[in-house]
């Protein structure tokens, strides 16, 4: 997705915000409903598209960084600042009229900060999020794609997160019964 897309998608948002908190006295009510409508829809739309942007960011970043490409990751980096700050307007903008907001994945991995082992368990943790179970046994086959990437050392899942349009990470002990609605707010 190009940066003049996901202007017109921010700058789109912004515009029927201002309409929302600038709604005239003598708007029929009418109006003022099929507008604030209009915006829950656009924020539907920009939302994902934002999130869906924010994660592929996140996964180039990571292959820039491994492979000591630092400027890269760096201009990288800087975009997805760019990003964080359209979605949480977009996000922002959407609680104003009343929907809902959504928790995103951006990554989790399950390993040994002593031992500086890890697996990559960001798909095994989204699919079972999306699926709609509510808990998961981080140190399960299912929380940990089936690798031990530290045997017989304790190990912890790091999960990195957007919800409301805020980016947050949290780390959790092995074995831990993850409540998505309750951990990751």
């Amino acid at each position: 997705m190009n940066r003049l897309a996901l202007t017109v998608i921010a700058y789109t948002a912004s515009v029927f915000a201002a309409f929302a908190q600038n709604a005239s006295p003598i708007d029929p009510p009418e109006l003022v409903t099929m507008r604030e409508e209009h915006l829950r829809s656009m924020q539907r739309v920009a939302i994902p598209i934002l999130t869906a942007y924010a994660r592929q960011l996140e996964s180039q970043k990571s292959n820039y960084t491994r492979q000591g490409k630092l400027d890269a990751a760096l201009a990288v980096d800087n975009e997805l600042k760019e990003v964080s700050k359209q979605l949480q307007a977009a996000n922002n903008a959407a609680a104003r009229t009343g929907a809902t907001m959504q928790l995103t994945i951006l990554s989790a991995s399950y390993g040994s900060p002593t031992k500086k082992r890890f697996t990559d368990t960001t798909k095994n943790l989204r699919k079972v999020f999306e699926s709609g179970t509510p808990t998961i046994k981080l140190n399960t086959d299912e929380g940990a794609a089936g690798v031990d990437p530290a045997p017989f050392t304790p190990k912890e899942t790091t999960i990195t997160y957007t919800i409301n349009g805020q980016r947050k990470q949290k780390t959790f002990p092995e074995g831990y019964k993850l409540t998505f609605k309750d951990d990751l707010q």
